[in-house]
């Protein structure tokens, strides 16, 4: 069966530990990563004995091959030389079936022994554990102000919140913080004066009672309505809504679902939900009267 090599994204990276006490010389076919590390790249659809073909063959009956991939290490010798010996059909197993997608690590140690995890780990580019310090090992523990404790997670909470305080930080950083505050002040002047103005131009139509005019204060109603970006355009409802409470009259201009209840766009206007109030919507149909909804 012929394998046409793909791309990285679909291939099985296996890599494969050699004891010291075997001696083993591998083609160039083969990239040494380490010492005594191999590192092949294999289709999904490659086989075992395709790996058995290119390390193994001259080893069978010397060697124990463990799949070092999970805990605990599996003897695979087995499924290499006498469960799936074929390339093809019914004796034959996939690496992606055997669990090597996308990786698998392999260790080959003379037969009878048992596989060295350290060397797995040391092999690995993770849990480099000289790359930690005895004094940040804490079991079922957090350092608070220097000092190892038996910690509340509130107390891990305002730990983490003071690690981000303005007083911890370099100078650099503080810049960069007031930058960013000023630009989100300046952005949020601008959105705010923006729909001021279209406010205004709103309310200036208001009487006048053309048709043409009141398209062009439909399409600003549009414009200054907010509401969740994520609904389509053609399933919004824009609604001019003036509340009238015990203070002056607000209006409030938002966009709803056309799915969306009364009652969740009463929830929705959080100026009008005061505790121990009752609400209720009109709907004007002409200057002078208005519908109740139910």
């Amino acid at each position: 069966k012929k394998h046409i090599r793909s791309d990285n994204m679909n291939q099985c990276r296996v890599r494969i530990l050699v004891s010291e006490e075997l001696k083993i010389t591998l083609d160039n076919s083969h990239v040494l990563v380490g010492k005594n590390s191999f590192v092949k790249q294999y289709d999904t659809d490659a086989t075992l004995r395709h790996v058995r073909d290119d390390f193994f063959n001259t080893m069978n009956g010397n060697i124990s091959i463990w799949d070092c991939t999970l805990y605990p290490p599996k003897d695979i010798t087995d499924w290499l030389f006498e469960q799936w010996p074929d390339r093809s059909g019914s004796r034959a197993k996939t690496l992606y079936d055997a669990g090597c997608f996308p990786s698998a690590i392999w260790q080959v140690v003379p037969k009878g022994l048992q596989p060295n995890l350290r060397s797995v780990t040391e092999d690995s580019q993770y849990n480099k554990q000289a790359n930690i310090r005895d004094d940040e090992i804490r079991a079922s523990k957090v350092e608070i102000l220097g000092q190892p404790v038996n910690a509340k997670p509130s107390q891990v909470l305002n730990e983490v919140k003071e690690r981000f305080h303005d007083d911890n930080v370099d100078e650099e950083t503080k810049e960069a913080i007031l930058c960013r505050k000023s630009n989100l002040r300046e952005r949020k002047a601008k959105e705010d004066a923006y729909h001021a103005g279209l406010e205004e131009r709103i309310n200036n139509l208001d009487d006048n009672k053309s048709s043409a005019s009141k398209k062009v204060q439909k399409m600003l109603i549009r414009s200054r309505c907010t509401g969740m970006k994520k609904l389509k355009v053609q399933d919004r409802v824009y609604l001019r809504i003036a509340i009238i409470g015990k203070g002056p009259v607000k209006e409030v201009f938002r966009y709803f679902s056309r799915q969306d209840t009364i009652s969740r766009v009463l929830e929705s206007l959080s100026e009008a939900n005061e505790p121990s109030q009752e609400i209720e919507l009109l709907v004007s149909v002409s200057p002078n009267s208005f519908r109740r909804l139910p």
